[in-house]
């Protein structure tokens, strides 16, 4: 019975979550992912998408996963919502007030790399699919 209590409480290993996409690695060891399943197409080429942070160097948190919002036409990005995680899987940090605007993206940083990536997989949600 305490086994059965234990695999209902514990996270599921990042490994078994096969929705994240690896995009790259940065130099301090800090680890990106994207889920592809979750772009939401919005109107006029903007697309929102939930992506992840591993290993995060110098941080007190072991992952953070961030709702990013790209409009693909202007190269502009804003983060919607961001939620940090301990090691021990648990929440430590949630922050769910979105920028006020669209900022530039830098180009060539991980942002960069998954605004195209996103931009490419944007695919339309039948409230922004044009009337018949």
């Amino acid at each position: 019975m305490l086994l059965f209590w234990l695999s209902a409480v514990s996270p599921v290993p990042q490994e078994a979550q096969p929705n994240w996409r690896a995009l790259g690695q940065s130099k301090d060891g800090t680890s990106f992912f994207v889920d592809d399943s979750t772009i939401i197409s919005k109107s006029d080429g903007v697309a929102e998408v939930w992506t992840r942070r591993d290993n995060l160097p110098g941080s007190k948190y072991a992952r953070e996963k961030i709702l990013i919002s790209f409009n693909c036409h202007e190269r502009t990005s804003k983060y919607i919502a961001a939620i940090s995680y301990l090691a021990s899987g648990s929440i430590g940090n949630d922050r769910y007030k979105p920028e006020k605007r669209y900022l530039p993206v830098i180009p060539n940083s991980i942002d960069w790399v998954t605004m195209e990536h996103v931009c490419k997989l944007m695919k339309p949600t039948p409230d922004a699919a044009p009337a018949l």
